[in-house]
Order: structure tokens, then C-alpha cells, then sequence
């Protein structure tokens, strides 16, 4: 008998449910990892119980905090977006 993909790829534990918020949440950490910008590339995503993705790291400029927000902003399908990059402004000597 011929099984469909959910039912052959069903996990046996809740917590490796690929569903939903964890499945938004890898996605959006692809998104960042494919961005044309090496600095949010470094940044991390992180989700937590109440449906919310967290953007964590550190960019040089407020644009970049920016640009990260709105790279994952397409994929966040099901999760608000809580943009807590840090902006580090380097003054040269």
C-alpha cells in the first residue's frame, strides 16, 4: 500500500513536528542564510512558545537590522517578527 508524504514522514515526537511554527521558523532562518548581504547571513533565528521569531546578531547600520526584518518578513507565514539585532557602529580611529 502506497503511503502519502505526511503519513510516511510523520514524526513519533511532538517537538520534531516540521509544522507550523518550527517549519516557519527554518524557513526563515534559510531565508537569512541565502541573503545576497554576508552579514545577515551571520544572524540566527529563534522561536519561541508563543508564535513569535526572534532575528538575533549584529549588523553594522540600521539599514542592514532593516534589510534582515524584511528578508524573512515573506516566509514568517505564521509567526510575528521580533527584530532584536543589534546595531554596532564602529568608529574609525
Amino acid at each position: 500500500m502506497i503511503q502519502n508524504f505526511e503519513q510516511r514522514f510523520e514524526p513519533k515526537n511532538k517537538m520534531q513536528d516540521e509544522r507550523g511554527p518550527v517549519r516557519d521558523c527554518r524557513a526563515c532562518q534559510s531565508a537569512l542564510q541565502q541573503s545576497p548581504y554576508p552579514e545577515l547571513r551571520k544572524l540566527t533565528c529563534d522561536c519561541d512558545d508563543q508564535d513569535r521569531i526572534m532575528i538575533v546578531g549584529e549588523v553594522s547600520s540600521y539599514y542592514m537590522k532593516q534589510q534582515a526584518q524584511e528578508t524573512v518578513l515573506p516566509v514568517a507565514k505564521s509567526l510575528r517578527i521580533h527584530n532584536a539585532v543589534s546595531v554596532s557602529v564602529r568608529v574609525p580611529r
